[in-house]
């Protein structure tokens, strides 16, 4: 899974236990000290886009694909 951005602080470490709830779905706790929140929008996009079936037919080329 490849997302453009991942939480980090106001200091730029990551939110190791943000991103991994993200991930699981889980409840995410306080978020209050994160410099980019939208982040976090953008991986629970990518998980229920995940979980769509042919999904990697929207991102490939026809060429790519086998036949």
């Amino acid at each position: 899974m490849f997302v453009g951005d991942i939480p980090k602080t106001r200091n730029a470490k990551v939110m190791r236990r943000i991103v991994r709830a993200a991930y699981l779905g889980e409840n995410l706790g306080d978020t209050s000290g994160l410099e980019n929140p939208a982040s976090l929008d953008e991986i629970k996009l990518a998980m229920e886009r995940r979980q769509l079936p042919g999904m990697l037919a929207d991102y490939w080329p026809r060429s790519c694909q086998s036949n």
